[in-house]
């Protein structure tokens, strides 16, 4: 998912860290991926995607980059295909012959280097028997990607470890990027996977049987634990921090246009506080500035039916708002940032109901009132004979 899908994305500027995706059932031709809990979640962003390593988040982002592009990325990473691996199930690993573990190392050195990938040598120096230099290994480098977009998807997968699939690394306090992976499913996985990198090391474990005996192993569980064991022995300041490029910039977001209308923009002067959230964009790939009215979201249609006393309103829920329901004075029901269609019931005392929409601190409170049109219930046919 990181090598074939999230960072050619973002390389090609396809998506930001923030991009919204929507997970729900696809089809792409005969090809009907499943995610592994067989749940969708949703609009969800690409870095919740990737830290929790959901499937269909991850086949559209290689949709959008397109196979060969992405493969073109892949194989710069050191990766190998098959003539024959020309599917969408690339993005869920799935290939003729896979990869080695040594290969999956190297090609995660590539977001360990700022965007430059190097391929692995098992010998640094040579010395002789007085301690001089005979030979040292000057790795030759290649850029792939840009450093913004390296350091992007590094922050994606440090999430991973914080409060995604690794999240068992995130209690080391440490600066690692992770990324799991479980061929199989439930007790019958053949390969389980984990893969995690400080700004000095790259550690890569993988966990199964040679003759594909399957097991109960899932990547973020003992694979992960292995890792967790390797880094705790290195002492933390050797570690070093992921240096943020100057490519890289710090902005605000909309968050009502992002919750509500699931686009991603900037936040203009006017938008107050409660709707904004600091991220982190390449400077190649800012987003526009929002024309969305926060104010709108306290417009909102309701659908009210008295049927003798009892009351049905349904209306159109929005994140970030409460909406508080009264029978005359008396408060008979409150909804708090719900999202969707919502359907609100009560006996009715009074002619009259009032509904207040404000934002969730109270704020610029909008109130409508409306008088109860009474409907009889309909009475069976009676028959006379």
């Amino acid at each position: 998912k990181p090598i074939l899908c999230y960072a050619p994305a973002l390389n090609e500027d396809l998506i930001c860290p923030e991009t919204q995706l929507l997970d729900e059932q696809l089809c792409l031709g005969n090809y009907c991926p499943k995610n592994v809990d067989g749940k969708f979640r949703g609009y969800i962003s690409a870095t919740d995607a990737l830290a929790k390593s959901i499937n269909i988040p991850a086949i559209k982002v290689l949709s959008y980059v397109g196979i060969d592009k992405a493969k073109a990325y892949a194989e710069g990473m050191g990766v190998e295909f098959d003539e024959g691996d020309n599917s969408f199930a690339l993005a869920l690993g799935g290939m003729k012959y896979g990869v080695t573990l040594l290969s999956l190392a190297e090609s995660y050195t590539t977001f360990a280097c700022d965007g430059k990938f190097a391929n692995a040598k098992f010998v640094e120096f040579i010395t002789d028997k007085n301690g001089k230099l005979l030979y040292s290994h000057h790795p030759e480098e290649k850029r792939v990607l840009r450093e913004d977009c390296s350091f992007l998807l590094t922050t994606m997968l440090q999430e991973a470890s914080n409060t995604g699939t690794a999240k068992i690394l995130g209690e080391l306090n440490l600066n690692l990027a992770c990324k799991t992976g479980t061929v199989g499913k439930g007790k019958n996985n053949s390969d389980a996977w984990c893969v995690a990198y400080s700004p000095s090391q790259v550690c890569a474990v993988w966990a199964g049987n040679l003759d594909n005996e399957p097991i109960s192993i899932v990547g973020g569980n003992q694979p992960a634990k292995v890792i967790k064991k390797y880094f705790s022995s290195f002492p933390r300041e050797k570690e070093g921090v992921f240096t943020m490029p100057n490519s890289v910039v710090e902005r605000d977001i909309d968050l009502a246009c992002l919750e509500n209308l699931h686009i991603l923009r900037l936040a203009g002067q006017n938008v107050p506080e409660r709707f904004r959230k600091k991220c982190l964009f390449s400077i190649f790939n800012l987003p526009e500035q929002a024309s969305f009215d926060s104010s709108n979201l306290l417009d909102t249609q309701f659908t009210i039916k008295n049927t003798n006393g009892k009351v049905n309103i349904e209306f159109d829920a929005k994140r970030n708002l409460k909406y508080t329901f009264f029978d005359g004075k008396t408060k008979k029901h409150e909804i708090v940032s719900a999202s969707g269609m919502q359907t609100v019931s009560f006996d009715a005392k009074s002619d009259e109901i009032t509904i207040s929409t404000a934002f969730l601190d109270g704020s610029d409170e909008k109130t409508q009132k409306f008088l109860l049109k009474k409907e009889a219930a309909k009475l069976p046919k009676k028959w006379f004979v």
